[in-house]
């Protein structure tokens, strides 16, 4: 990873490509292959010893004590919930979808009904089967 990519992950991790700056240089090769425009080439990025940053990470946080923010422990987990609106013949719906249309008003009644749904236990065992629904 080039050192100016490392603003994408959390700030404390910046150091890293400090204390590696052999690793992580500011300046790339580029092989044009045969290509005229220099955004055709392809960039020659070297490997970095994998090994090397794990244990500068470790010893970032266990040694020197660093910790992540709240925030960036939220960005690096995975969730597997998301809210599902649903239709809802009785129309009691505890959070009503509004009306993404800008010109008209929300409307007077809603027939949707929202759930937290988690598919944490059919992740990997369940595939997407094309077919025509009952009612559809």
């Amino acid at each position: 990873m080039p050192q100016r990519s490392f603003k994408l992950l959390p700030e404390e991790y910046a150091v890293i490509p400090k204390i590696m700056s052999a690793e992580f240089p500011t300046q790339f090769d580029v092989d044009l292959n045969g290509k005229t425009n220099a955004w055709e080439a392809i960039v020659l990025i070297p490997f970095v010893d994998e090994i090397e940053v794990i244990d500068q990470e470790k010893k970032l946080f266990e040694i020197e004590g660093m910790k992540l923010k709240d925030s960036d422990k939220i960005r690096n987990s995975t969730i597997m919930e998301y809210w599902v609106y649903k239709y809802d013949p009785t129309g009691k719906s505890d959070k009503p979808l509004p009306s993404s249309l800008t010109s008209m008003t929300d409307p007077l009644f809603d027939l949707t009904s929202c759930a937290l749904v988690s598919d944490y236990a059919n992740v990997g065992t369940v595939s997407f089967e094309p077919k025509l629904l009952k009612g559809v």
